[in-house]
């Protein structure tokens, strides 16, 4: 009895020993050390494998040894002496704090006030409404100019969001007023001033629009649309109206898809064509179109095989016709998420609106010759890619095109007396003229972070016309483009951007035609004028106060060029505005 208890006891004292021993602190070894990290491991799944639940043991069974543990316990004198810790602050990177609104306000010379708002109102956590409004005028004050240059540009715009189990929904309401001037008058005209005193150079505008756009509808294979409808008046009694109603359905198969698209395009128009006001032509143009699409994906290699059937009619020729235009696009990933290279062939309709084409060229006149240009194929072909720091986009394409709608001279005989609209003394405004065209064309679209914060990029397009009877592509220039910059400096920013056109052509055959009761001039070669080369340098500078309000200063054409982007148009020399914006 008395010996089991001496064995117990031996026992608790030699598992008290190994608790103590493993308890003593090890030798104090801490010494510093530089780390050279070569190469950062990114894991990536193909990195990972898998445990298995019930492992399979294989090999022979090693039977266990019989271990003799012994202690040999030897104190330590540790010259090691904790300081007292202090909390080290990490110098704080600014955070970008992003607003919902904003207001700008600005003026310049040639009396330029300047107003852009944007209020975003939570509706809820899932929609929201807000306003838009944009104003930017100039009371004019080029030199050498006999009649008003002033013009003005306001816009108004209503919009409701809506977003909720994946479904986007969007509506607008949007409003656009412009008043500019035909002061486009050779300064050497005969006209007496008694008679230019009297003359009312305004055209106005006015463009109303309502938007309606769905997305992602899930659970059904209508998958949403857009919608727009558009009413658009002058102040000289021309009017449009158009109905764009485009649908879209996709319906799985297998493992790709084909998608349906829908397209729905109604124009009327009608405008004054006589000094009294007492004809009255019209114009009206219906597209309706079905455009299947098969989606095939595999690895890199993705296709869109499809095509475009439809029916279009145009209403004052009483003519209606049916075509089918194929519409391809291959893609293949030459190094995935890197470099794309990319082919395509489509086709299709486009209706020449008198308020699209017054947004390009507010000096159009009121009798605004509406016809349907009919791309009758497109070939194109491009790389694109996106590197470290670097994007691009090269595309090469050839387009076959009936009635392709260029700009022209022709004499505004709204706002003169009979006599002079048919002299060489008339006021210029232009029409649209249409000829059937092929075009070689070459585009390029790049941008470079150069440094943290410096941005450089620009876009350049190319196009070489071959007219089938027109002697030159009026007003369209063989090249155009745009290079810009942006640069940042703790609060300051500095965006600089230079546009390029090359010298385009315009004719005097239509002020021919009137001047000489419309009888084809002999050597038409001789009435055609040039404007020249543009390049235009704008830069914006601004400095941020705060996260919410800053001062900025801009200048516009800094090299004060006097072009002219239409004959006897000539632009505003070099244009000043300084203002601030306000975020909240």
């Amino acid at each position: 009895m008395f010996s089991k208890q001496i064995n117990r006891l031996f026992f608790y004292i030699l598992s008290l020993s190994c608790v103590v021993a493993f308890a003593q602190e090890p030798k104090d070894t801490l010494n510093t050390e530089i780390i050279e990290v070569v190469k950062p491991y990114n894991p990536s799944i193909r990195d990972a494998f898998k445990v298995k639940n019930n492992p399979k043991q294989e090999g022979a069974v090693i039977p266990k040894e019989n271990v003799t543990y012994s202690i040999n316990s030897v104190p330590v004198a540790s010259t090691f002496m904790p300081e007292k810790g202090s909390a080290k602050g990490l110098k704080k990177q600014r955070s970008e704090t992003y607003y919902d609104n904003y207001v700008k306000f600005g003026f310049g010379n040639y009396t330029s006030p300047l107003l852009d708002a944007f209020f975003s109102i939570p509706n809820d956590r899932y929609s929201d409404f807000g306003i838009k409004l944009y104003h930017h005028s100039s009371q004019g004050g080029i030199k050498n100019l006999l009649l008003n240059d002033s013009y003005y540009d306001t816009k108004a715009g209503l919009f409701y969001n809506f977003n909720t189990n994946g479904h986007q929904a969007q509506l607008g309401l949007n409003i656009r007023h412009g008043l500019y001037n035909w002061y486009g008058l050779d300064p050497n005209t005969d006209i007496s001033g008694d008679i230019i005193n009297t003359i009312d150079p305004s055209h106005s505008y006015l463009n109303v629009n309502t938007t309606g756009q769905l997305d992602n509808v899930e659970e059904s294979v209508f998958k949403g649309g857009k919608v727009k409808l558009s009413y658009f008046k002058d102040n000289y009694a021309s009017k449009e109206t158009r109905v764009i109603l485009q649908p879209k359905f996709s319906f799985p198969i297998s493992s790709q898809t084909l998608e349906i698209k829908g397209d729905f395009d109604f124009l009327k128009g009608s405008y004054d064509n006589d000094f009294d006001h007492t004809i009255r032509e019209t114009y009206g143009f219906l597209k309706i179109g079905l455009i299947p699409s098969f989606i095939f994906s595999k690895d890199a290699f993705s296709l869109n095989l499809g095509l475009k059937a439809y029916m279009y009619n145009d209403q004052p020729l009483k003519d209606t016709e049916f075509a089918v235009f194929p519409n391809i696009d291959v893609a293949y990933n030459v190094v995935p998420n890197s470099l794309t290279l990319y082919a395509g062939t489509t086709g299709g309709y486009t209706f020449n609106t008198y308020n699209e084409h017054a947004e390009k060229n507010p000096y159009l006149s009121t009798d605004f010759n509406s016809k349907t240009s009919k791309e009758k194929i497109r070939i194109y072909g491009g790389v694109k890619g996106i590197m470290e720091n670097f994007t691009f986009d090269i595309q090469a394409y050839y387009a076959d095109i009936n009635n392709l709608a260029m700009h022209i001279i022709t004499p505004n005989y709204h706002i003169l007396p009979n006599y002079y609209a048919y002299t060489s003394n008339y006021i210029t405004a232009f029409n649209t003229t249409y000829d059937d065209a092929k075009v070689l064309g070459l585009e390029a679209d790049v941008k470079l972070i150069a440094m943290e914060n410096l941005t450089l990029g620009g876009k350049i397009r190319f196009n070489n016309y071959t007219m089938a009877n027109e002697l030159k592509p009026w007003n369209l220039p063989a090249l155009e483009g745009n290079i810009f910059g942006t640069y940042t400096y703790e609060q300051w920013q500095a965006d600089a951007k230079l546009l390029l056109r090359s010298k385009t052509y315009d004719s005097k055959i239509g002020p021919y035609y009137y001047m000489n009761s419309f009888i084809a001039p002999p050597n038409p070669e001789n009435l055609i004028v040039q404007n020249n080369n543009i390049a235009d340098l704008n830069l914006n500078v601004a400095y941020h106060i705060n996260s919410q309000l800053s001062v900025f200063a801009g200048a516009h054409n800094i090299f004060a060029s006097k072009y002219e982007k239409y004959y006897h148009y000539p632009n505003q020399s070099i244009q000043l505005m300084g203002g601030l914006t306000y975020k909240f």
